[in-house]
């Protein structure tokens, strides 16, 4: 009889070991399930900031590009304007030119 309660004791104590083993290993699960769910909470907000940052910055590209394509038109006109400025002063310059010249070859020629 003594040898039978002397197993089921060391029986009882081995359980115990076992439930304190189950225990912490229930407690460190549940431990490593808080911090994935902490984790894929944070990738889901590190995600969410990435989809934001490339519309943000699809945004910008755009708005540059549309400044870019208004500086050239710009820069068109007013080259443009310039060109168009210098052809006018040369041909009010030459036509002045060939109305002296006429005028003073007509005055200078002798009747």
């Amino acid at each position: 009889m003594f040898l039978l309660r002397k197993k089921a004791s060391k029986l009882q104590q081995e359980v115990e070991e076992v439930k304190v083993v189950m225990i912490e290993n229930m407690n460190k699960s549940e431990e490593r399930s808080e911090k994935l769910t902490d984790l894929e909470e944070r990738s889901d907000n590190l995600r969410n900031s990435g989809k934001m940052f490339v519309k943000t910055s699809q945004k910008v590209k755009d708005e540059k590009k549309k400044q870019n394509v208004r500086s050239k038109y710009i820069l068109y006109a007013i080259v443009g304007s310039l060109a168009l400025i210098i052809i006018i002063v040369l041909v009010i310059s030459l036509t002045y030119n060939k109305t002296t010249s006429v005028q003073n070859t007509s005055t200078s020629s002798p009747p």
